[in-house]
C-alpha cells in the first residue's frame, strides 16, 4: 500500500526532529548544517510533538571569524568586519537589549 505525500512528509519530519535530538547540537546549528529552515523545524516539532516554544536562548551563536565577528539570532545574521568600531558595536548591543528576535 502506498503512503500519501502528506504521510511521507510527516514521517520525514519525524526523522529530522529525532536526528536533531540525537545529534547533541543546538536546533539552530543543526538546521543550518542540514539546510533546514529554522521556523519550519519548530512548526513541525509543534505539530508532531506539541512543543510550541523554543528551548534555546534568543541569540543562538556568536562567533569570531578571521574576517570579523558574526552574531546570529534565528535567521538573522549580523556581521562586523575585522576593523569595526567597538564603540558602535557597544551602542548597537545596548539598543538590542530591549528587542526580541
Amino acid at each position: 500500500m502506498f503512503k500519501s505525500a502528506s504521510d511521507e512528509s510527516v514521517e520525514a519530519w519525524k526523522k529530522k526532529i529525532q536526528k536533531q535530538m540525537l545529534s547533541g547540537q543546538s536546533i539552530a546549528w543543526w538546521c543550518r548544517e542540514n539546510q533546514i529552515v529554522y521556523s519550519q523545524f519548530f512548526y513541525w516539532k509543534a505539530k508532531l510533538f506539541g512543543s510550541t516554544t523554543s528551548p534555546e536562548p534568543v541569540f543562538a551563536e556568536i562567533s569570531r571569524e578571521t574576517s570579523g565577528i558574526s552574531i546570529e539570532c534565528s535567521t538573522l545574521r549580523i556581521h562586523f568586519d575585522r576593523d569595526f568600531d567597538s564603540y558602535t558595536l557597544k551602542r548597537f548591543l545596548e539598543t538590542l537589549k530591549g528587542i526580541s528576535c
